[in-house]
């Protein structure tokens, strides 16, 4: 056997230590409230490994969409607990917490509640800690280790915690994008001083600019805009498509907002009836089918419904 092999026993102990590493991980723990005893009556058990099923299903798809990781799906003494990460290896990514790994958590939260009828209590942390195996060469594991994991254990047991509690680290990477509910400190192993915690209480909507007075630049790119939108203000059946793409912070968002602006004036100038209707889309709703055009779908059939009754 080559598990016995002392050549092949220290090729893996090498390998196990050479992947350890301390690096910084987004932690996420789940209660789910449900009672996973086994019982003597068998249509019990299957309701609630359908359950347990369910639960698992869920949470996975929400990890799949954003690119995290499951580590863990166990019962123990704290009940049935998922536990899950953002940050390991595959898994990190620019902004991580306020674009993939907080909006994750609340849906995971949300999904149980409305898919599943489970309530459920999750703790989310963010720091470093070690990953990497544990355990013997025959009976071994990888895991994720620190103060930060034991955090997010401890608010997701919180007796207090309202349904999403995460630490103070989570709520300044998040930034402006999230509104946060501060909560009194607690006291948590590996920490010297009370830790802030918070409540995620959602997402900040975006809202689209204003235009600004005294724009310059971008003149090539605004006269495209206007061609086209002009082209489709005259024309009898003109239907067409404008993209503007680029890298964020570029100031795409500036330049379409000064082009509405102007349309709509060209528009009184010419006596032409302009809708202009938008909508800004979350990376969430990526998988939901034509997402980015709902919306504009929407104003479009409200205009002709009015068109309508007005008999225009």
């Amino acid at each position: 056997n080559a598990a016995h092999h002392p050549t092949s026993k220290r090729t893996t102990e090498e390998r196990h230590r050479a992947e350890a590493e301390l690096r910084k991980v987004y932690v996420i723990f789940v209660n789910a409230e449900i009672d996973a005893k086994i019982s003597e009556e068998e249509s019990e058990n299957d309701e609630m490994y359908d359950k347990l099923n369910e639960i698992i299903i869920s949470a996975s798809e929400v990890l799949e969409e954003f690119k995290g990781h499951l580590r863990q799906f166990i019962v123990d003494d704290k009940g049935v607990v998922l536990i899950a990460t953002f940050g390991l290896r595959g898994s990190t990514f620019p902004n991580l917490v306020k674009e993939k790994a907080l909006p994750a958590t609340l849906a995971i939260h949300e999904r149980l509640l409305q898919n599943c009828g489970v309530n459920n209590r999750v703790g989310a942390t963010f720091g470093k800690a070690y990953c990497g195996v544990v355990g013997g060469i025959r009976r071994h594991e990888y895991a994720v280790l620190g103060p930060t994991v034991n955090l997010a254990a401890r608010l997701m047991a919180n007796p207090s915690n309202p349904g999403v509690l995460v630490d103070n680290n989570v709520q300044h990477e998040a930034g402006t994008s999230y509104e946060f509910t501060a909560l009194p400190p607690v006291k948590a192993k590996g920490y010297t001083d009370p830790v802030p915690i918070y409540e995620p209480r959602g997402a900040v909507e975006r809202r689209w600019l204003k235009a600004e007075k005294g724009f310059v630049g971008r003149k090539d790119e605004m006269m495209k805009i206007l061609e086209t939108a002009k082209a489709i203000m005259f024309s009898p059946c003109g239907a067409q498509f404008f993209l503007v793409t680029g890298e964020s912070g570029l100031g795409k968002s500036a330049v379409v907002s000064q082009a509405v602006e102007r349309l709509k004036k060209l528009g009184l100038m010419k006596r032409k009836r302009v809708v202009v209707t938008k909508k800004v889309t979350k990376e969430v709703e990526k998988l939901a089918p034509f997402s980015a055009f709902r919306t504009i779908f929407l104003d479009a059939l409200r205009e002709i419904e009015a068109q309508l009754r007005n008999g225009s």
